[in-house]
Parts: structure tokens; C-alpha cells; sequence
């Protein structure tokens, strides 16, 4: 059994394809496709024209998804970028310097303080902001290790919960962080310095995941490239990749 869909014979021609033979002898021309148009058409030129119209659709749409993606993973890049900047801003042992400072309340009302919580306070909430940003559009990518990531990163809150509510930042169902100011400006420094001052801190930590995030999406951003080996063989090189195994 031959694998061939159509099997046409020395005598046969390209006209036999697209017509049939009815029971007087006499050609018609709807043919095995259905199609109502003559052999002259495809001859002509029509059939070509459509076919490269068609396929120009296509690329024109696996395009814009490619750019759709390239949308995704800037976002993911710019928004990542942003919470290893604010954390790094956070995790500025100046912020916690003791002095004479005022303390304004949520409500507006000036207090006097040794910490400068107002700066902790405008630190931590472009942190939050950046936060929140990032693991939406963590979230948002189909970059399975983009998303390995923003797990991570969720999961460095989740496992810091406790200790962030003492403070006055807690997070929404969806994972979304917000503060308390004025549970903020009521907490023992300590607390605060243990969450956002030094190396391996929540922050420090948090900083450390949007930096690789943001690399994987650069890499992706990039593309891979290909290098050869000894026997001639290609083997592509995704920069992503390196980022998987850590955690």
C-alpha cells in the first residue's frame, strides 16, 4: 500500500487533481478540493497570490504573539529590576541609625522619635509597591522558570509572615503585600533591622531572587545562542537555564 495521498500516473497532469469526470465524459471542474474555479486560475497565478496572502497573514500574526511575549518578559525584566533596587534601598543600615526624628501617623500627626521611621516607612512602601508589581507580572509570564521564581519569591514572605504582621506588612489572598503605618511606627526597631538590615534578611534575600529573576528574563529577551563542540555539533546555550537550579 502506497503511503502517497495522491497518486498520479506517467499520463496524468496537474489539471486531473482538482477536476472529476462525471458519467457523460465531460469535465468538472469542483474537483477533489471543491474547488468552482478553473485549472486557468491556478495556471494564472490566483491560487499563488492567495496561498502568499495567507501565509503572510500567519506571519504577520506568530509576529505580534512574539512581540506579545517580548511584552511579558520586559515587564517581568523592568518590574523585577525595581524590587532588587527598592530592596537594596531598604537594606541601607543608615535608615536605622539612631537620632531625633519626627514620626508622622497615618491620621497626619507629627511625634517624636530616636528612629527615623518616616524614611523606613517611604523605603519600605516603594518596596511594596515594586513587590506587588513583580510577582503580577511573575504571575503573568508562561516562563515556567520565571514562575519557579516568583514562587520563591512568595514563598521568602510567606516563610517571614510572623514577623513582617509585627511590623505591620501582611498580604491579601492573592499574595498582595500592604502596611499598617501606624503598627510600623509602634514596632521595635529591632524587629525591623532583623527583617530589612544586613545580609540574609528577608529583604536581602528578596533582592537576591529579583535580581536572578530579571536576569532569566533578560536572557530570555536576548534568545539563546549557539555554540559548537569538537565533533561539529550545536549546542544552544539558554542563560535561563543556569537560574533553575537555584532556589
Amino acid at each position: 500500500m502506497s503511503n502517497s495521498i495522491f497518486k498520479v500516473g506517467a499520463n496524468d497532469n496537474v489539471t486531473s487533481l482538482f477536476t472529476t469526470t462525471n458519467n457523460n465524459n465531460s469535465a468538472d471542474t469542483t474537483g477533489i478540493f471543491g474547488l468552482s474555479s478553473q485549472y486557468s486560475q491556478i495556471k494564472s497565478g490566483s491560487y499563488s497570490k492567495l496561498l502568499k496572502q495567507y501565509y503572510k497573514k500567519l506571519d504577520a500574526e506568530s509576529k505580534a504573539e512574539n512581540e506579545d511575549s517580548d511584552t511579558t518578559l520586559s515587564k517581568v525584566k523592568a518590574n523585577f529590576n525595581s524590587l532588587a533596587k527598592s530592596a537594596k534601598a531598604l537594606n541601607d543600615s543608615s535608615l536605622y541609625a539612631e537620632g531625633d526624628y519626627e514620626v508622622t501617623s497615618s491620621s497626619g500627626e507629627k511625634t517624636s522619635s530616636k528612629y527615623n521611621y518616616d524614611a523606613i516607612y517611604d523605603k519600605l512602601n516603594s518596596f511594596v509597591n515594586a513587590y506587588n508589581d513583580a510577582i503580577k507580572s511573575g504571575a503573568a509570564s508562561d516562563t515556567k522558570s520565571i514562575n519557579t521564581k516568583t514562587l520563591n519569591t512568595i514563598f521568602a514572605t510567606t516563610t517571614n509572615s510572623s514577623l513582617l504582621s509585627n511590623i505591620g506588612v501582611t498580604s491579601d489572598k492573592d499574595g498582595y503585600l500592604s502596611i499598617d503605618r501606624d503598627k510600623l511606627n509602634s514596632a521595635n526597631i529591632s524587629s525591623v533591622k532583623a527583617l530589612f538590615s544586613g545580609q540574609g534578611t528577608y529583604v536581602d534575600t528578596v533582592g537576591s531572587k529579583a535580581t536572578l529573576t530579571a536576569n532569566i528574563a533578560e536572557g530570555k529577551l536576548g534568545g539563546s545562542k549557539s555554540t559548537y563542540g569538537s565533533s561539529g555539533s550545536s549546542a544552544a546555550t539558554d542563560l535561563s537555564s543556569l537560574y533553575d537550579t537555584i532556589v
